[in-house]
């Protein structure tokens, strides 16, 4: 697996130390892959997922560093849109799920915008159809004393303050 994560970072040029968020097929695949699930945690799942919020949460041991970028968190989402979350559920609940670009470079959002600019580095190019939405995920980090925003994506601060009861910065 680590060859793998090497050989898409490499396609991607993106930095080890960044971390790669992973796709969960499902709510119940969050305890496999994280070492703490707090309450506030399964709450924002239970309403945005399937969706978009990623939380970033601490993650078990076993994973590894370059998921991890090294500091012992990992970003973790159920999306919604059916062929990650298939795929994850085929191979044990998660798969990377960083954006189909390069690094520091605009959203592809069809399988034709890809193929253009990466496939000659890619072995094939599944097609999910067209994105229609291409604006992020909005980010959550959960991993210090409070909830901090790291990136404001589809879901707005208001939404997630709402659900739980909680000022965010």
């Amino acid at each position: 697996m680590e060859m793998a994560i090497h050989k898409l970072l490499a396609i991607k040029g993106r930095s080890h130390s960044k971390g790669l968020p992973l796709l969960l097929d499902n709510i119940q695949s969050v305890e496999t892959i994280v070492s703490e699930f707090p309450k506030i945690a399964q709450s924002l799942c239970a309403h945005f997922w399937p969706g978009a919020l990623t939380l970033i949460l601490p993650a078990k041991s076993h994973l590894s560093k370059l998921i991890t970028g090294n500091s012992g968190n990992v970003a973790v989402r159920v999306p919604n849109h059916p062929i990650p979350r298939t795929l994850a559920a085929a191979i044990g609940g998660s798969i990377i799920g960083t954006s189909a670009n390069m690094s520091n470079s605009s959203n592809l959002i069809s399988a034709k915008e890809v193929s253009g600019i990466l496939g000659d580095r890619l072995e094939f190019v599944l097609d999910g159809g067209q994105i229609e939405n291409d604006a992020p995920s909005t980010v959550l980090d959960l991993t210090g004393t409070s909830p901090s925003i790291v990136r404001i994506g589809t879901l707005s601060i208001v939404e997630i303050e709402h659900t739980i009861s909680v000022k965010l910065k």
